[in-house]
């Protein structure tokens, strides 16, 4: 930049001992300093520094710009005001504060009225806006407390004809479009999502239940987990729900937990004969999940539909029938009724002797609810081919 004012030093000539300035000489010593009125630079007492800008208002307006040396030709950095998207087209101003580098290249820009921020850019479309060319880091939070340690950043990555973006937490290196590696919660859930670089625990209204409810963990025993939300503390409580009307398809083993399976199969150890109830089976051929308790009686450990078969060979001359009774006061099917009308939808009658007779009953259990086969009549029933079994079809939530 080229200065035509006089420096101090060629000043203090003209103001020697015995010397007469000309009117030239004052010329020069008043051009030399600022002038408040003329220069657009203004010190008020009681009032910051102020500067004008240069340039008409409807265009941009140069405020200040920075040199390394003034006999630099170009400065190192500028400000203005209402900078131009396209410098050849007049009326692509954009209101705001602009920060230019050497090149004329827009660093920052602040806009006017909805104050949005621009990074590389005058069009910032959000509140803050990045914009850059052929940079692979766009964005980074770096810790410096112990060691410079990257904790959140975004990039980008050339792949063949598009730019990937990729965001990184707790990595300088992300591999992938969002990357997380650390160690954050992984119980106990609270109002907040915690996601690791190995789960993810849900917050919201799982806050403050189980410490391990609404949970997808990668294990450690080489198993993909997801934990369903409880209703309170027990993992009793825990459910998982799958919405898929058109259907679903799972390649693999499915694993069901032993309390939700259902499968029993008993038998008579000795023959039985007269009325008993409930009637004992002391043979237990299976009962998987344990829920045929006592040699006696089911109790059901979810809401759900369950079948039974009763199978029965009468060894005597006299009447014998089982019927499945409900929580001991009503018959399976029978709505709660003790007559003989309902009893019959559940009831298995043999009363020819060798005569051999089975039923298959469906029915809608509660959780809790116990059922038992009562044997009625004056006859009997041999141990060989006398049994009760039992099956869970579907549980209902």
């Amino acid at each position: 930049m080229e200065i035509n004012k006089k420096n101090r030093t060629e000043l203090k000539e003209y103001f020697k001992i015995n010397d007469k300035p000309t009117q030239e000489e004052f010329a020069d010593f008043i051009e030399a300093g600022l002038n408040q009125a003329e220069d657009g630079i203004a010190k008020v007492q009681g009032n910051p520094l102020s500067i004008q800008a240069e340039g008409e208002t409807a265009g941009t307006q140069e405020v200040l710009d920075v040199y390394e040396s003034l006999t630099d030709d170009n400065p190192q950095w500028s400000i203005n005001l209402n900078p131009r998207v396209n410098p050849a087209e007049p009326t692509s101003n954009q209101p705001g504060l602009n920060i230019k580098d050497a090149t004329g290249q827009s660093r920052l820009f602040i806009k006017s009225n909805g104050g949005n921020v621009g990074v590389g850019t005058l069009e910032p479309a959000s509140k803050l806006t990045v914009e850059s060319k052929n940079t692979p880091s766009l964005l980074s939070v770096i810790d410096t407390s112990n060691e410079r340690t990257t904790i959140f950043e975004v990039s980008k990555q050339e792949d063949a004809s598009f730019f990937q973006t990729k965001l990184g937490i707790g990595t300088n290196t992300p591999e992938a479009p969002l990357s997380i590696t650390g160690t954050g919660k992984e119980a106990n859930p609270d109002e907040a999502m915690h996601i690791t670089n190995r789960s993810i625990l849900f917050g919201g209204p799982n806050a403050g239940r189980f410490s391990n409810s609404a949970k997808i963990i990668a294990h450690d025993t080489n198993v993909l987990r997801i934990l369903g939300m409880t209703s309170d503390q027990e993992t009793s409580s825990r459910k998982v729900e799958i919405f898929a009307e058109g259907g679903m398809n799972i390649k693999g083993h499915v694993h069901i937990p032993e309390q939700f399976v259902v499968a029993f199969s008993v038998s008579l150890h000795v023959d039985m004969t007269g009325a008993k109830n409930p009637l004992e089976f002391r043979q237990t051929n299976y009962n998987i999940g344990n829920h045929f308790k006592s040699n006696d009686h089911l109790i059901a450990p979810v809401k759900g539909i369950y079948q039974f078969t009763m199978c029965m060979r009468n060894n005597t001359s006299d009447d014998v029938g089982w019927v499945l009774r409900l929580n001991d006061t009503g018959f399976v099917n029978g709505g709660g009724s003790t007559t003989d009308e309902p009893h019959e939808r559940s009831m298995l009658v043999a009363n020819t002797k060798l005569h051999m007779n089975s039923r298959t009953v469906t029915t809608l259990l509660q959780a809790g609810d116990k059922v038992h086969v009562q044997q009625r009549g004056s006859g009997g029933n041999d141990n060989f081919s006398s049994g009760f079994e039992g099956i869970l079809l579907q549980a209902l939530m």
